[in-house]
């Protein structure tokens, strides 16, 4: 596969061979996964993760959007757990007669505060995952499976608003 313009080339330290005898770093490896946002918004926030193993700066896409980040960036499991989470937290707000906004803007918060580090974490487990296939082209791959997925964002936002609607309709 030809050099992808989006993709800068980066140092080759930590790099890994690929099946065709291929030098690839690891930034690069992220970068052909996370797609165009890795330069402009990834790199630096992985760089802080990597440098002092802390939070990396607040995420705004996260809290903002909530579940449907976690779709977006193709994080299904993590997505279907913040959808269970807000559900127990509705059950219980509900229950205890308050308002869901009292516990949903500290789910919100803490997403937005976390979603970094976990989204890091996620991205080289499927890195690693990728690499241990048998194939003959790394790059073809992690740019296949990696990437972001508007359709699951907008498929899972249609199917809450139509099981809410059915709820508060019914």
């Amino acid at each position: 596969m030809s050099q992808n313009n989006s993709v800068p080339v980066f140092p080759h330290h930590g790099s890994h061979v690929d099946r065709r005898g291929m030098s690839i770093s690891d930034n690069r490896k992220r970068a052909l996964f996370i797609g165009p946002k890795f330069t402009t918004y990834y790199y630096g926030k992985f760089s802080k993760i990597d440098q002092n193993n802390a939070a990396s700066g607040f995420n705004f896409g996260a809290f903002f959007f909530c579940f449907l980040w976690f779709f977006y960036r193709k994080m299904y499991v993590y997505g279907c757990l913040v959808i269970l989470l807000m559900l127990c937290v509705g059950t219980i707000s509900e229950y205890l007669e308050f308002q869901i906004f009292l516990f949903s803007l500290p789910i919100a918060i803490a997403l937005g505060m976390y979603a970094n580090p976990v989204y890091k974490a996620f991205v080289e487990q499927k890195i690693r995952k990728i690499e241990s296939l048998a194939t003959n082209n790394l790059e073809h791959e992690l740019i296949k499976r990696g990437r972001t997925s508007i359709v699951a964002a907008c498929g899972i936002f249609v199917v809450m608003v139509l099981l809410l609607s059915f709820i508060f309709l019914a």
